[in-house]
């Protein structure tokens, strides 16, 4: 019998962790790990586009899982907290989307600060400084996997894009406006706001000179906002209408 395909994302810190799990996960899966150190020779090739790499990987696998241990540390209502690399979080994102809750997975370091949004998604947490509370967290995955229907309803790579876009910058974006009472822009408070998503009739080979072609037609100034406690340099273009902002 063919074994599902499992995919495991990790950095290279959290390598032995990857390793640990597939031993515990190998005899019922296929089981393959991705960490920046390893990614042209196992499911990446180093000339193509890596998120279209990324997508096309969610469609190659019937299940993810996702690690996360104590990356960074940032600041949160004033304190300081250790949570994942936003590339983590991104991917998780990405693989929940294609793959759906139940054939997706985070495994995480129990000293991390999770976000209110994980609400619904799939957690096994794990004490790093004990052996077996790691062997009990993959194990509780496999049993979720192994348990999982197959007739899942799956989504396009195109529309999983569109959900991590949405998450990751519109709603940051929405959310930063509504607590700040607007944005800030060269002293000036502007408490009307307004959020413009161009999407083209058309899509070019290359999009990025597309993109450009449309941005060079507007008049735009860029700014940035801190979200989550850190820095997120997303660059978004703004002008100035009838003394509202429009990004």
């Amino acid at each position: 019998m063919i074994k599902k395909r499992l995919f495991i994302g990790s950095s290279s810190e959290e390598l032995k962790y990857a390793e640990k799990a597939k031993v515990i996960l190998e005899k019922d899966f296929d089981v393959t790990i991705w960490n920046e150190k390893v990614w042209d020779t196992a499911v990446f090739k180093i000339n193509q586009n890596f998120l279209s790499d990324l997508l096309k990987v969610t469609l190659q696998f019937d299940f993810g899982i996702l690690l996360g241990t104590s990356d960074d540390r940032v600041t949160y209502r004033g304190a300081d907290v250790l949570q994942p690399r936003d590339n983590v979080l991104f991917e998780l994102g990405l693989f929940t989307g294609r793959l759906g809750t139940s054939k997706c997975a985070f495994l995480i370091d129990k000293e991390i600060k999770l976000l209110s949004d994980f609400g619904g998604l799939s957690l096994a947490q794990f004490n790093k400084n004990d052996g077996n509370s790691f062997d009990s967290a993959v194990t509780q995955i496999k049993n979720l996997f192994l348990s999982s229907p197959d007739d899942e309803i799956n989504f396009f790579p195109s529309a999983t894009l569109a959900s991590v876009y949405i998450e990751n910058l519109v709603v940051p974006i929405c959310r930063y406006l509504i607590e700040n009472n607007g944005y800030e822009l060269n002293s000036k408070q502007y408490k009307k706001y307004k959020l413009n998503i161009i999407v083209p009739e058309r899509i070019n080979d290359d999009v990025n000179l597309q993109f450009e072609r449309i941005k060079s037609k507007i008049e735009t100034q860029t700014v940035s906002f801190k979200y989550a406690g850190r820095p997120r340099n997303i660059s978004i273009d703004t002008q100035i209408k009838d003394e509202t902002i429009e990004f």
